[in-house]
């Protein structure tokens, strides 16, 4: 699919580094008749031609700039009497709810402080450790809806207000 106009100057900037990976990649034939992809930089080796390409535009491509994203919703939350209202205080909060643990296997695993539930995907402690915020509240930027999760947020932005 083709992108729309705004999204078009990052997708291409993404395409070319495709194109920039595939050109450090080649197709190597197994002596059994297999055939594998291998980083013509470092060697690496894999049958997964994706898996390759991920690692050469990981370790030895250009990294693009990050795009700085405009907020699709303000955030705010309470503490005693004090509301905070920026995207720091709200991060500060979450990581501050957050614990964590390395196994002697050098597994980490991530906890919520106020309940102890655990996972290895800290993405899904982070989300889990807003229901233990006081007051926290999410308001559509495009429409006066409030939610008390991201994750509602972000569903109805995607179903509501995007193109």
């Amino acid at each position: 699919p083709i992108p729309c106009v705004p999204c078009l100057p990052r997708y291409l900037e993404h395409f070319d580094m495709d194109v920039e990976a595939e050109a450090l990649m080649e197709r190597v034939s197994e002596p059994t008749g297999t055939h594998i992809w291998r980083c013509k930089i470092c060697s690496k080796e894999n049958s997964d031609k994706a898996r390759v390409r991920r690692h050469v535009k990981s370790n030895h491509t250009k990294k693009a700039e990050p795009v700085k994203q405009e907020p699709k919703y303000s955030i705010s939350f309470k503490e005693g009497e004090h509301v905070f209202g920026t995207e720091e205080d709200f991060q500060s909060k979450v990581l501050s709810l957050m614990d964590k643990e390395e196994g002697l296997d050098h597994k980490v695993t991530w906890s919520c402080k106020e309940c102890n539930k655990s996972a290895s995907d800290k993405s899904r402690i982070r989300k889990h450790v807003e229901q233990h915020i006081s007051g926290l509240v999410f308001e559509c930027m495009f429409c006066e809806l409030r939610a008390r999760r991201s994750g509602y947020l972000d569903n109805h932005i995607s179903k509501h207000h995007s193109k």
